[in-house]
């Protein structure tokens, strides 16, 4: 008899469920944002024009990028259709020896790189090809 009383229904359960619903916060009134697809941009045969002509007056892509709303990477994909080539910046003899005379007078890689106009690792490679010695990066022993 204890058995059955035990697992029988019990008049007190429908209060249990009422307290265990109050607990759930209620929902807000407000509509439930959602994250926003990204939007495709699709640039006109003129935009797509304007841009080439653009990055052969010697805009940069990312530059490029920032003015028509669209990423670097797509950028490149304009610019290769189109059938631009385009290299990596490489340093002229003055501008080399810029880069040494500036790395010489303890400046870093990073810091010659803006003045000279290219990335450090296009500074670090010119610099071993004029046979420059290089300083250990900082904090590497």
């Amino acid at each position: 008899m204890e058995v059955i009383a035990r697992y029988s229904n019990r008049c007190d359960q429908g209060e249990r469920i009422l307290e265990v619903i109050k607990m759930v916060p209620e929902r807000s009134s407000e509509a439930i944002s959602r994250t926003k697809k990204q939007i495709q941009r699709r640039l006109s045969a003129d935009h797509v024009d304007d841009l080439v002509a653009a990055f052969q007056g010697g805009a940069k892509v990312t530059e490029l990028a920032t003015a028509f709303g669209i990423h670097r990477d797509t950028v490149s994909q304009i610019l290769n259709r189109a059938g631009i080539q385009r290299s990596a910046i490489k340093l002229n003899g003055p501008t080399v020896d810029r880069a040494i005379e500036l790395y010489r007078a303890g400046n870093s890689l990073a810091k010659v790189a803006p003045l000279v106009g290219a990335s450090p690792e296009t500074v670090r490679k010119a610099l071993l090809q004029a046979c420059v010695d290089l300083r250990p990066r900082s904090g590497c022993k």
